[in-house]
C-alpha cells in the first residue's frame, strides 16, 4: 500500500517594498487621510468665519436696540434728530375726523413728505451720522439693510436686520400681543414696542430683543 505524502501548501507572503519603503497602497492611504484632514480644516475655517459674521450681525442689532433705548425718551422733543423720527403729541386723525377738525388743527397723518411714518424715519436713519449709516453687513460688505422678513431661500437676506412691531391684543386673548411687520406707511408718532431680529448665515431669523420707541 502506497502512502502519499501530503502536499505542501504554499503561503503567499505580502509583498513589501525593498528596504522597508512605503508601498503604493501605503501612499494611497496616506493621500486619502491627508485629503480628509484638509477638507475638515477648510470646513472648520468656513464655519468659523460664518459664525464670526453672524456675531457681527448680532452686534449690529444690539447697536440698534441701544439706539432705541437712548432715543425713546426724547422723541417728543422738538430738537430730536433725525426729525423724521420725532414723535408728536398731536392727535392722529383719520379721514372722517380730519373733515370735522377745526381749521389749523395739527394732524400727524396730514403732515407733508410722509413725515411721521416709518419710511421717513428709516431713510433718515440710513444717513450719516445716524445709527444705520455706521453699520455694515459682514456677509455683503455693504450697508446694513432693513428687511420685512428673513428668508432662508433668499441668500441676500443674510446679515439683514428685521424690525417688527408688537401689537397688543384685546383682554382675554390667548396671546398678549401679536407680531406684525412694520411697514413704510405705519405711523411712528406714538410709542411703539419694536422687536429686532437678525437674519443669520442661513437666512433664518434670530430675535435679538425688543424695546419701546
Amino acid at each position: 500500500m502506497m502512502i502519499r505524502e501530503p502536499r505542501s501548501m504554499s503561503v503567499t507572503e505580502p509583498r513589501s517594498s525593498p528596504k522597508g519603503r512605503p508601498t503604493r497602497s501605503d501612499w494611497m492611504f496616506l493621500g486619502f487621510i491627508g485629503l480628509v484632514m484638509a477638507s475638515t480644516a477648510m470646513l472648520g475655517r468656513l464655519t468659523y468665519g460664518e459664525g464670526i459674521k453672524t456675531n457681527i450681525t448680532k452686534t449690529n442689532a444690539e447697536t440698534v436696540l441701544a439706539w432705541l433705548v437712548t432715543a425713546s425718551p426724547h422723541r417728543q422733543e422738538d430738537t430730536f434728530e433725525p426729525a423724521a423720527c420725532r414723535g408728536s403729541n398731536a392727535p392722529v386723525l383719520g379721514p372722517a375726523e380730519q373733515g370735522r377738525a377745526e381749521p389749523g388743527t395739527p394732524s400727524v397723518d396730514s403732515r407733508p413728505d410722509e413725515a411721521g411714518t416709518w419710511r421717513a424715519c428709516r431713510e433718515a436713519l440710513a444717513q450719516a451720522p445716524f445709527v444705520l449709516s455706521t453699520l455694515r453687513n459682514p456677509f455683503t460688505e455693504g450697508a446694513v439693510e432693513l428687511r420685512a422678513s428673513c428668508d432662508p431661500t433668499d441668500r441676500s437676506t443674510r446679515g439683514a436686520i428685521v424690525i417688527q412691531k408688537l401689537v397688543a391684543t384685546p383682554a382675554g386673548s390667548a396671546y398678549p400681543f401679536v407680531v406684525s411687520p412694520l411697514t413704510d406707511r405705519d405711523s411712528i408718532t406714538r410709542t411703539l414696542t419694536l422687536r429686532v431680529d437678525i437674519c443669520d448665515r442661513n437666512g433664518n431669523a434670530i430675535t435679538s430683543g425688543q424695546r419701546e420707541f
